[in-house]
């Protein structure tokens, strides 16, 4: 993965890409360079994210990034204990549709 272009090639690039489009191709790049690279924990890292492909490139469509990921995972482990005593699950998974949504 070394060479001109390097810096297309990388993942952070990924997240950085201004559309779906140019994130499917920036994406496409750096697996067919990761496929080729002989570092072992790489071509791991490389199955890993052939397999999220799709969803890799909705996340940026949707401008969902770590942060926000990493934000909406905490609400839930805080909300999770509120639904102690429910009596069904709809009511748990409302309640956390209600807090992690825009409204």
């Amino acid at each position: 993965m070394h060479g001109h272009g390097r810096s297309r090639r990388t993942l952070r690039a990924v997240f950085r890409a201004k559309d779906a489009h140019e994130a499917e191709e920036l994406l496409d790049a750096w697996l067919k360079a990761a496929a080729y690279c002989r570092i072992a924990p790489v071509g791991g890292v490389e199955k890993k994210v052939r397999c999220r492909h799709a969803d890799v490139v909705a996340a940026v469509d949707l401008g969902i990034g770590n942060g926000r990921v990493e934000s909406i995972n905490n609400k839930i482990k805080v909300t999770v204990p509120m639904g102690y005593g429910f009596r069904n699950i709809d009511s748990l998974v409302s309640l956390l549709m209600l807090r992690c949504s825009d409204l």
